[in-house]
């Protein structure tokens, strides 16, 4: 049987029980989970919306200051009713030179009521010291991972990686830094921010490798999409629009091995051209 985590993350049709990333040789098109990050947004409104656009999960920051907020708990409410998930999120990136830090949270973050799993957005390259001693932040950040994880009890932990973790550049004796962030978490999403699917450096090429990571660990992996300004526009579907958003999606789902898409982020969702508050 598979782990019941990964059943709720990888919610089935009913002639399909999870999705082909960590299947054993099942072959039907699976559901594949839509999440939508959630940056300080409190809004009970927001999980109707999002149902309403095919989000089944909302990775949803609670900073501590917010962990028992009425606010919050509307929020978590609410997508109870509409069959979502929610996924507490934060992330700070000297969280990687802090283990402890993290922990604290994700340990206050576990016992919350209504939370699904946790999801660690660390981006240790943030930090001044990965150009002047990058294994040493490596260490801290990979044990922040592990104290984390341990700190999540029976929730699962995902963690947030660039599609660069699995170049040879982040390898060592123990395997590339994709492999050994994989090792020590339940989950990946992978920040694969492009605007096409299938070009050599598209979305499919560059999450390639952390899903096989994950394939090969029985793990998950999610992958990251875009659409939010950047002044790179290939980085993001902010100068297109929801219609070919919603195009890449469907291609993606329709590709085996991915477990899920995850679109970053909730406020410049809302503000794509096709979309409006009202939509």
């Amino acid at each position: 049987m598979f782990p019941p985590y990964l059943q709720r993350l990888c919610v089935a049709a009913a002639c399909c029980l999870t999705c082909i990333l960590v299947t054993q040789g099942l072959r039907a098109k699976p559901h594949v989970p839509r999440a939508l990050w959630v940056w300080g947004e409190a809004d009970s409104a927001l999980p109707a919306w999002a149902a309403a656009r095919g989000i089944d999960t909302l990775l949803f920051e609670i900073p501590t200051s917010r962990f028992n907020a009425l606010s919050t708990r509307e929020v978590i409410g609410s997508a109870q009713k509409q069959g979502q998930q929610v996924w507490a999120l934060s992330g700070h990136a000297h969280w990687a030179r802090s283990p402890r830090s993290a922990k604290r949270w994700v340990r206050a973050v576990a016992q919350q009521e209504g939370i699904a799993g946790v999801v660690l957005d660390v981006e240790p390259y943030l930090l001044d010291e990965w150009d002047t001693d990058r294994n040493r932040v490596e260490r801290a950040y990979l044990r922040m991972l592990k104290l984390a994880r341990r700190a999540s009890s029976d929730l699962p932990l995902m963690a947030a990686v660039p599609f660069w973790f699995d170049h040879d550049t982040y390898r060592n004796a123990s395997g590339t830094l994709a492999e050994r962030v994989a090792a020590r978490v339940d989950a990946l999403v992978v920040m694969a921010y492009r605007d096409e699917l299938s070009v050599g450096d598209g979305i499919v090429a560059l999450a390639r490798g952390e899903i096989e990571v994950a394939a090969r660990l029985d793990k998950v992996a999610m992958v990251a999409l875009q659409t939010a300004a950047d002044d790179l526009d290939k980085l993001t579907f902010f100068e297109e629009d929801r219609d070919a958003l919603g195009r890449a999606v469907m291609a993606i789902e329709g590709t085996p091995g991915f477990g899920g898409v995850a679109l970053h982020h909730y406020r410049a969702y809302r503000e794509l051209r096709g979309g409006s508050e009202d939509s």
